[in-house]
């Protein structure tokens, strides 16, 4: 997609120095693929990239006991990591906290009582986080009392909307189903705001595995149990707003649903503005070899909000350049940027 920067004519200083002009520069965005020749149309809206799924770990464990150690995991950067975690406790429901995994917090998602729906004493709870430069190292799972068993499943998502605090602008809307002796689930979320949006599904259920099937169009990620006739199942599927689970025979049980915002114009928010999303050089005017302009990429939506995910390709008018690609995707706040340094004293149109 191309964005067009305020023009601005910059004079060089002197024989030795280098003026940096952004005449309506032009940044070319794509969706975090391979990078395209820049477009000459005022606007073309960014296609969504696919949001890819990886498994970081899975358990449960059985012992009655208030903390739980998951295997350790290294999640990549700018990646969404959820946890889903099941759990039963003779006297009623209780939410753990998380901690570690390379993350410095993570913040629930949602939440559904069952097994059974009347006086429920299981849990299923779902977390999120996201981090630009995420650490790595076991997850912590820490009730308030000890609790009978219980299982956990880890997965992270790349090609997501890092925008927001902590992955919240890869959520964009979430349900739930419950029953007792039920051999289906199914939560059914509003339609996609965008065909590259992933729908995950998270099922407990008081039953051993394997024994569930996920909907149609919908792939497994795992079944996990603590060995006591318990489970927690994932599954997820591209732009399919209804999640539909069933068992091997009917138990009580409990389902999670929620849309994964993909990046790059993906979920509600529209495609890159041309109008609203900006390129700058700083300094303007740079010493010929010795020095380099940092040129930044701002890459916003038609509703001005930054647009995570997007690929930001460079060029600069002139010659004797050494220009640096930006590293990566867009961040979480929209930015990409990357540098120009020259032997050749003129002014540059940096697109």
């Amino acid at each position: 997609m191309t964005s067009r920067s305020t023009a601005r004519a910059l004079r060089a200083i002197g024989r030795r120095a280098l003026g940096v002009a952004l005449l309506y520069g032009v940044a070319t965005c794509t969706d975090g693929r391979a990078p395209t020749a820049p477009q000459n149309k005022p606007e073309n809206p960014l296609t969504a990239g696919p949001i890819a799924q990886t498994l970081l770990t899975s358990g449960g464990n059985g012992v009655n006991q208030s903390v739980y150690t998951t295997a350790s995991i290294a999640p990549a950067a700018n990646a969404l990591v959820l946890v889903a975690v099941r759990s039963r406790r003779s006297t009623g429901p209780l939410t753990p906290t998380l901690s570690g995994g390379g993350m410095a917090s993570w913040t629930p998602v949602a939440t559904v009582d069952y097994d059974p729906v009347s006086t429920p004493l299981s849990r299923l709870v779902v977390f999120r986080a996201l981090s630009g430069a995420p650490g790595s190292g076991p997850l912590t799972i820490t009730f308030a009392n000890s609790v009978s068993n219980v299982e956990w499943i880890v997965s992270q998502w790349t090609g997501v909307d890092a925008s927001g605090t902590n992955g919240s602008g890869a959520i964009v809307q979430s349900g739930s189903a419950r029953g007792d002796a039920v051999a289906t689930l199914s939560v059914a979320l509003a339609a996609f705001g965008n065909a590259a949006d992933v729908a995950y599904g998270a099922l407990g259920a008081a039953l051993a595995p394997p024994a569930v099937t996920p909907g149609a169009g919908f792939t497994e990620i795992t079944e996990a149990t603590s060995g006591e006739s318990t489970l927690l199942e994932a599954e997820w599927g591209v732009n399919l707003a209804t999640i539909p689970a069933s068992l091997s025979s009917a138990k009580n049980a409990a389902l999670i649903g929620i849309e994964i915002k993909a990046g790059g114009g993906g979920g509600r928010g529209g495609g890159v503005s041309a109008a609203l999303s900006t390129v700058s050089a700083a300094p303007a005017s740079i010493a010929l070899g010795s020095e380099s302009s940092t040129i930044t990429v701002t890459v916003r939506d038609d509703n001005g909000n930054p647009l995570s995910g997007a690929g930001v390709v460079l060029a600069a008018s002139g010659t004797g350049n050494t220009l640096t690609q930006p590293t990566g995707v867009t961040d979480g706040t929209g930015v990409a940027t990357g540098t120009l340094s020259s032997s050749v004293a003129e002014p540059k149109t940096v697109s």
